[in-house]
C-alpha cells in the first residue's frame, strides 16, 4: 500500500466532505474516509504524545495531554456506540 501524499490526501478529502454535502455517499466511502481521517489524527496525535514522554520524560505536560487525547478518542468512541444503537433502533 503506497501512502498518499499531502496534496492527494487533501484532494480526497475534500470530494469526501463534498460527495457529503450533495448527499451523493452511496457505498459511504466518503463517510468511511472522514472517519477513519479524523481517527487517525487523534491517534497520531496519542501516538507522538506516548512517544515524547517515553523519549524526554516531560511527565507533568505529557501526562495531561495523554490524558486529554485518551478522553477524546472514548469521547469519539461513545458517539460511535451512539451512533450504532440508534442505526438499530436502540437509541
Amino acid at each position: 500500500m503506497i501512502k498518499p501524499d499531502k496534496n492527494q490526501l487533501d484532494a480526497a478529502l475534500a470530494e469526501a466532505q463534498n460527495m457529503r454535502l450533495r448527499n451523493d455517499d452511496p457505498h459511504h466511502l466518503a463517510q468511511v474516509l472522514l472517519y477513519l481521517h479524523e481517527k487517525t489524527l487523534l491517534l497520531d496525535r496519542l501516538f507522538h504524545s506516548a512517544d515524547s514522554l517515553v523519549h524526554h520524560g516531560n511527565f507533568p505536560h505529557q501526562h495531561a495531554e495523554l490524558a486529554h487525547l485518551v478522553d477524546q478518542i472514548k469521547k469519539l468512541e461513545r458517539i460511535e456506540r451512539h451512533a450504532d444503537d440508534t442505526q438499530i433502533g436502540l437509541g
